[in-house]
């Protein structure tokens, strides 16, 4: 049997959480809910750095999701520099400095379409909320006539993903089995 290939949007998750999740768990309850073994897995993520390397929390994170069964998940981390801007209100004048992610949603869309192209028949699971996805979605819909299943918060996940996946699977609803104790 193909295996599934998961695919996260760790800024999703951390904005959007209202718990606390165990990835090893996730994965594993994934697999519960779609019926069948994920292989490939890829988190992205932007880095924040502290003297031009990553932070020391940030670093023992990405360490832990690469790490191998049983000790983490196995993930594949994709992280992106975070791009600095800066804007002046016009009428008072004050600047507002501020980090945004730049070029996460493409690399994502770019990898979903990529590992349902290498792995014909087989399942995207998509854990992003985002209705930037749904190009993507569509197209492994409908060229590659792969399943694509979304998971992530009932509040958060946008209502046009919600309407053309596959598959759903909310955390709410498998709180129980992912929540980090």
């Amino acid at each position: 049997m193909e295996k599934a290939t998961l695919i996260i949007d760790g800024s999703y998750i951390v904005k959007a959480a209202v718990f606390k999740i165990d990835y090893i768990k996730l994965k594993l309850a994934i697999e519960d809910e779609i019926e069948q073994k994920i292989g490939d897995s890829v988190y992205y993520n932007s880095k924040s750095l502290e003297n031009g390397s990553l932070a020391t929390d940030q670093n023992k994170f990405f360490n832990f999701l690469r790490s191998a069964e049983p000790m983490g998940p196995r993930f594949e981390v994709k992280l992106f520099d975070l791009k600095h801007s800066s804007t002046q209100c016009y009428s008072c004048k004050k600047i507002t400095h501020r980090s945004i992610q730049k070029g996460v949603d493409v690399a994502i869309a770019v990898k979903m379409i990529e590992k349902a192209y290498l792995n014909k028949g087989s399942t995207t699971v998509l854990l992003a909320g985002d209705g930037d996805f749904i190009e993507a979605i569509k197209f492994i819909q409908n060229y590659l006539n792969q399943k694509v299943v979304v998971v992530g918060f009932r509040k958060t996940m946008s209502v046009d993903v919600q309407s053309i996946a596959d598959q759903l699977i909310f955390l709410e609803d498998i709180k129980d089995k992912v929540q980090k104790k």
